[in-house]
């Protein structure tokens, strides 16, 4: 029990770092220790574009997920957030099997439904409802 209870304030921790690494590349890249980075992967002024075809969003996806499930493999700023959300879920998963222990395969399709749908739900706000006019 206790192990599990470290395990998820370690889990909520290492969320906390990740969307702070999110909120440095958004807000503060030209003041922080990413700017010595590749830019092309960690400046959000330039890394979004990996998402597309010759960097540019009319051009659509660079590759089949780019722009959606597999984003997290196009620059910083969506690697940490894949990150900071699954450690969230991490968490979550540690904190229940502290109260009632289940299998791995069980965590694991918890993992994996939790993750799908954020996702379903994140890309019809993102893309489909907060959208006022198609580009």
């Amino acid at each position: 029990m206790i192990i599990l209870a470290i395990v998820t304030l370690t889990c909520w921790v290492l969320a906390a770092i990740c969307n702070a690494t999110m909120d440095t590349l958004s807000f503060k890249y030209k003041k922080s220790i990413f700017r010595k980075w590749n830019p092309d992967f960690w400046n959000p002024s330039k890394s979004w574009r990996n998402k597309y075809k010759n960097g540019m969003e009319e051009d659509g996806a660079k590759f089949f997920g780019s722009t959606t499930f597999l984003v997290f493999i196009t620059d910083g700023w969506h690697l940490f957030q894949f990150l900071c959300t699954s450690f969230i879920i991490l968490g979550m998963i540690c904190l229940v099997n502290a109260m009632e222990f289940y299998p791995w395969w069980v965590n694991l399709s918890i993992f994996v439904a939790m993750k799908i749908s954020w996702g379903i739900a994140f890309e019809l706000f993102f893309a489909k409802i907060f959208r006022t006019k198609k580009e």
